[in-house]
């Protein structure tokens, strides 16, 4: 069968209860196979190997079993709580949450400034030169709900960043919003709306369209080294705004509708501006992860959807690794802790 990996190098390399090898039986560790059901709630650095001890648990290149207490009653005395506290410990997880609230304070107020002017044009320039902008001076924030999303959904970020750096977007996003409106003569022109001429379901099909183009723009952009990533972010959201701009808004970003719907008290048709956007960037991330990806394959499709460490697998392949195994976030970090652009 296979186990995870859930030990760092510095664990104990032995069961402290019986000092019992993987390979012996070990009937009272039956507590560590807890631990595996954690690998897709936390994202944690899983490694997959196999054991033929039932619940056993393998440190990184050892044998033994590192439960800290046996039996093992509570799954979390165990690295999955050392994991945590070095992640909410570690300076430069609070500097990507800080970059993600302030890429998206900064691009959010931008593109609600410029939705003073009639029409999608200016919006949708304001919003591609400020996605590339910040892309080039904070290395490529997401700023961005949806892709944030997608990047859960594909593996490549665990769930405790992944939710403080939604926490950040919607929270910048909100005060972009309350400045904006304290700044703006008229706040209805910030709020998205769903085109008087159309339905919620075009709308729908227009976001969910817009934002799998961007998504997939961000996806390929992150794997080659000789396309500006910020150029190509910039390109694609203004191309996804005017095409969905009569329609819907085009907002493509979750938190650029969240913020003024909550300042505005308007929330007409809001739950739009949520399903499309993470629809289309979720599909574009599994579109780009397991099918046109230079590292796809149906092994790791595979892993993805049975919840097992996409990393290992594209290691094990003789294919070329997918380039979401690469840092994409404002600081480049591992994989655990991608970012994909901003929108």
């Amino acid at each position: 069968m296979l186990v995870v990996v859930a030990t760092p190098q510095s664990a104990p390399a032995c069961c402290r209860g019986t000092h019992s090898p993987i390979s012996d039986p070990c009937s009272s560790c039956h507590g560590c196979a807890l631990l595996a059901d954690l690998s897709c709630v936390l994202g944690m650095p899983w490694v997959w190997a196999p054991s033929p001890n039932r619940g056993g648990l393998a440190g990184r290149g050892a044998g033994r079993c590192p439960c800290h207490r046996h039996p093992l009653c509570l799954p979390w005395s165990c690295s999955c709580t050392m994991a945590i506290g070095e992640e909410l410990h570690s300076g430069r997880f609070w500097r990507e949450v800080l970059a993600e609230a302030v890429a998206t304070l900064i691009f959010t107020g931008v593109v609600l400034g410029a939705s003073a002017a009639p029409g999608p044009l200016v919006p949708a320039l304001a919003g591609g030169l400020a996605a590339g902008t910040l892309s080039c001076a904070l290395g490529a924030p997401q700023a961005n709900p949806a892709l944030t999303l997608a990047l859960l959904c594909t593996h490549k970020l665990g769930a405790l960043r992944g939710a403080a750096v939604l926490l950040a977007q919607c929270a910048g996003a909100v005060l972009a919003a309350t400045a904006a409106r304290l700044a703006l003569p008229d706040d209805t022109g910030m709020v998205t709306r769903v085109s008087a001429a159309g339905t919620a379901g075009q709308a729908l099909c227009w976001e969910i369209f817009a934002t799998f183009q961007l998504a997939l723009t961000t996806f390929a952009s992150t794997n080659h080294d000789s396309v500006p990533t910020g150029l190509a972010l910039g390109c694609a959201i203004i191309a996804g705004a005017l095409a969905a701009g009569l329609f819907s808004g085009g907002s493509m970003n979750p938190a650029r509708s969240l913020g003024p719907a909550i300042v505005t008290g308007i929330w007409d048709n809001h739950w739009v501006y949520w399903v499309g956007p993470v629809l289309g960037a979720v599909l574009a991330g599994l579109c780009y992860e397991f099918i046109f990806g230079p590292g796809a394959s149906r092994e790791k499709l595979c892993a993805c959807l049975t919840c097992r460490d996409v990393a290992l697998v594209e290691t094990t392949t003789p294919s070329s690794s997918s380039p979401s195994t690469a840092p994409l976030s404002a600081a480049r970090t591992p994989p655990a802790s991608q970012g994909q652009g901003m929108a």
